[in-house]
């Protein structure tokens, strides 16, 4: 009798373990789906599209507006770049980026770039659908074309996995990248994408040009470092911290960034890491000083005759260097 009991709490026990197992792996498989739906996982966990890849052309699409017009992608594409962004009003996500898509587009719609938000609502379509979509749009402030992927169409043949995703077509509807899930990282390096797509990087090199002596620092580093001395206007010196280091990721040698990573450093009370950024600065700084060209010399300075009297062609021997003129 009690070799049988025995039995029998080791069955419960083993039942319970599996019992538990089977909860543990519904929890991590739901926690696993939030993930994707969501955009949480990075971008080498979760692709943003499985059937669409960088550098192919755009698949051709026809879907309607929220107006009723039905617009067709390659036909709608913008003078330069086109950002087709995926979307639902269920994700938490999305409505942040559908404000800042009508933020990049009042900036650069004369630049040439236009939107195309693709809703993804649900898979089977629902009239209730469509009110939320509307409030969506209208708390975004959105003037860009809205599409209605009523059945999940170009979802499907574009391999969507998380919402929200975008990609950005050049003009010719070629991808130049695809952003997965929308996080803040995301979002800067989109920006950055979008701004070489509309061929505005060749005027953040001249400011950087400007900004060193006889430094031309890479373009990317600079939009990093523009980020991060906005982050510490507005105080937020983690993030400054962070922005300034992209900066030095994308170029070593930029001596500006070493600068704004510093003060960054000083206000979060890291001293010595402070000081190691000031040193760098320095170095830098006095390297591209000392490799700039000579500035030209005036007319006056050119017609300038030396004290010994024998004219402007005439230099001080190795000698008489450091001697005041009699």
């Amino acid at each position: 009798m009690r070799k049988r009991n025995n039995a029998s709490k080791t069955s419960i026990s083993h039942t319970s373990r599996n019992a538990v197992s089977r909860f543990t792996r519904a929890l991590a498989l739901a926690a696993l789906s939030f993930a994707l739906v969501t955009g949480l996982l990075s971008p080498s966990l979760a692709e943003a599209f499985k059937r669409t890849e960088v550098g192919e052309t755009a698949k051709d699409f026809t879907l309607p507006a929220l107006d009723g017009e039905k617009v067709t992608l390659m036909k709608s594409l913008g003078p330069k770049a086109t950002l087709v962004a995926f979307w639902a009003a269920w994700s938490p996500r999305s409505l942040p980026m559908l404000t800042d898509m009508q933020t990049f587009l009042g900036e650069h719609e004369k630049d040439g770039l236009k939107v195309l938000a693709v809703n993804v609502e649900h898979q089977s379509w629902s009239p209730e659908d469509e009110p939320k979509i509307r409030e969506a749009v209208k708390a975004a402030s959105a003037t860009y074309t809205v599409l209605l992927d009523k059945d999940f169409a170009v979802y499907n043949d574009y391999g969507v996995v998380v919402v929200p995703s975008l990609a950005l077509l050049d003009k010719d509807g070629k991808i130049v990248s695809i952003t997965n899930g929308y996080s803040s990282t995301g979002k800067d390096a989109l920006k950055e994408e979008v701004l070489k797509a509309l061929g505005l990087v060749k005027a953040e090199e001249k400011v950087a040009k400007k900004d060193e002596d006889g430094y031309k620092a890479n373009p990317l580093a600079v939009r990093h470092l523009m980020m991060a001395e906005k982050f510490l206007d507005k105080k937020m010196y983690s993030k400054a911290e962070s922005a300034a280091k992209d900066a030095i990721g994308k170029d070593g040698e930029y001596a500006l960034a070493y600068k704004v990573l510093s003060e960054a450093l000083k206000k979060q009370g890291k001293e010595e890491e402070s000081a190691a950024a000031v040193k760098k600065f320095d170095e830098l700084e006095t390297k591209y000083k000392a490799a700039a060209p000579a500035e030209p010399k005036t007319e006056e300075q050119k017609d300038a005759k030396p004290a010994d009297g024998k004219g402007s062609g005439t230099s001080m021997s190795p000698a008489d260097k450091g001697k005041s003129p009699a």
